[in-house]
């Protein structure tokens, strides 16, 4: 158990952290989730052991910032997708803000985490959460081009798991 703050719910569904925990660490260390600050969220890394707090990385923009979804952990790298602004099943995707952060949290010479470094951003969609193929280091999920013809467009997506981009879309239907 650990303490966090559980902000009051702004651009997510409910307070408290709307993501599942994510274990992760290449030692099976370390356990995260997202906080629900004001503002701007932090991904929290705690040791799995302790409970003891390692790290905190602010995630995606201030008043832009949160997330329904589990991150995506990965040896000692993490994924998350902003959703912030989601307001439900049936709210158009055009109010929801983009974007995908991956980071690799810092050993020291000891193996315990101090800090945190980014590997890429974007601004993609990712309308749920991601999911990584390990074997061909794909992340998939489903995005949404918004703003096109006044209406919300669905599409599977792939991006690189090393670089961010986007490498594969295919459409799967709009909101019309």
């Amino acid at each position: 158990r650990a303490e966090y703050d559980p902000g009051e719910g702004t651009g997510v569904l409910l307070p408290g952290s709307g993501t599942s925990p994510t274990l992760f660490g290449t030692e099976e260390d370390l356990i995260t989730i997202c906080d629900n600050a004001p503002s701007q969220i932090n991904a929290v890394v705690f040791d799995r052991a302790t409970g003891e707090r390692r790290t905190e990385i602010p995630l995606f923009r201030p008043d832009e910032s949160a997330t329904e979804n589990t991150a995506v952990g990965y040896g000692d790298e993490l994924l998350f997708v902003n959703d912030s602004g989601y307001g439900g099943a049936f709210t158009p995707a055009r109010t929801t803000h983009t974007g995908m952060e991956r980071y690799r949290v810092v050993r020291n010479e000891t193996g315990t985490v101090t800090d945190y470094e980014p590997v890429w951003k974007n601004d993609d969609s990712i309308a749920n959460s991601a999911q990584l193929a390990t074997a061909t280091g794909v992340v998939w999920g489903y995005g949404a081009d918004v703003d096109i013809d006044d209406a919300d467009h669905f599409y599977l997506v792939a991006h690189s798991w090393e670089t961010g981009d986007e490498i594969f879309r295919a459409y799967v239907g709009d909101d019309a």
